[in-house]
């Protein structure tokens, strides 16, 4: 910030040298300009004030150009924060839209694993009742030939 602010503080300090020595300038140009041409001192004197009113309009427009300048790069580092902000909003929505995905995900495999659970189950159960018959078939083939010889 204070080297933004310092050429302001420069330009501004130019400015007030010209315009608080113009009255010295004038006569300076005043001066130069009667010794060099043989010119009239009040033509001589309109010439320096016009030399010095360019001088003064000059120091106007850069100070003028550096404060737009300034408000240029305010308004770009507002849009640049203005920016920021909106993406990381949009990260934010994206990382809870992607953490739904997974929690949905994450309960659909959950169902599955359970689905999955209960036909392992009722299979080990139909196995067992499958095996159990076996066995009261066994038995009841033990039992049929243990009457059958005994009956013989």
């Amino acid at each position: 910030m204070v080297l933004k602010i310092a050429p302001l503080f420069c330009i501004i300090s130019i400015g007030n040298s010209f315009i608080m020595s113009s009255h010295h300038q004038q006569r300076s140009y005043q001066q130069g300009i009667i010794e060099q041409y043989a010119i009239p001192n009040d033509i001589a004197l309109a010439i320096a004030s016009s030399a010095l009113a360019v001088e003064v309009v000059a120091v106007g427009l850069a100070v003028s150009e550096f404060i737009e300048r300034n408000a240029r790069e305010r308004e770009l580092e507002v849009a640049l924060s203005e920016a920021e902000v909106q993406v990381a909003e949009r990260s934010r929505i994206i990382t809870a839209r992607n953490a739904e995905k997974e929690a949905a995900a994450a309960a659909k495999q959950a169902e599955r694993e359970k689905i999955e659970s209960r036909i392992a189950a009722a299979r080990e159960e139909e196995l067992r009742v499958q095996r159990n018959q076996e066995i009261a078939l066994e038995r009841d083939a033990e039992k049929n030939k243990e009457k059958l010889e005994a009956t013989r």
